[in-house]
């Protein structure tokens, strides 16, 4: 992550599946200040990693931290849930789960195809698909990054999809024509 983002916690060996857990901060001009809570799971344990995002998106798992005063909802208390990495729905299966509440969420996947893979999770869990894949690419934090900071400055979906597009050009030197073609937001198809 780039350096406008502030380590305030990290611990090591969070449970027998997540090797560590670090959130960061930033505080934007706006004076809107974003907690980025990454849990990073072992390599091998890629089915409990989607579980987990598959419990949160669908209202199933929740969680708080006490860090500086400051309660930061994590899993669904989160304002926008991520999934960064290997599409493991590539290798394996989950059950998608129903949300049978009223909290729904922005989600976002930046991993291989994961329209392809996550949109019938997206559709029982009532998540909002701001930024999903639709072909390979590297799942690298610039991607995330540019995504947070163009919805922390509330920008429109498809102006969140060019910003990840854009950093995506910028370190893979794709062209933006293709890296747009990469991400697609909302329920549309992209052109």
């Amino acid at each position: 992550m780039e350096k406008k983002w502030k380590l305030i916690h990290q611990q090591k060996d969070l449970n027998s599946n997540v090797l560590e857990r670090v959130i960061l901060q930033r505080k934007y001009n706006s004076k809107t200040i974003v907690y980025l809570t990454i849990d990073a799971y072992r390599g091998d344990r890629m089915k409990s990693c989607l579980e987990d995002f598959n419990l949160s998106i669908s209202g199933n798992l929740t969680n708080y931290m006490e860090i500086e005063g400051h309660k930061i909802g994590i899993n669904n208390n989160a304002d926008l849930i991520g999934f960064n990495g290997h599409n493991g729905l590539m290798d394996t299966s989950i059950s998608p789960l129903l949300n049978k509440g009223s909290n729904k969420k922005d989600a976002i996947v930046i991993a291989c195809i994961s329209n392809d893979y996550f949109l019938e999770h997206f559709l029982l869990a009532k998540a909002y698909p701001l930024i999903l894949t639709t072909h390979l690419l590297a799942p690298e934090a610039y991607v995330i990054s540019a995504i947070i900071d163009s919805w922390a400055n509330l920008e429109s979906g498809i102006q969140i999809r060019l910003n990840a597009a854009r950093g995506y050009h910028q370190y893979q030197k794709c062209g933006l024509i293709g890296a747009r073609r990469l991400f697609q937001t909302g329920w549309e198809v992209n052109e």
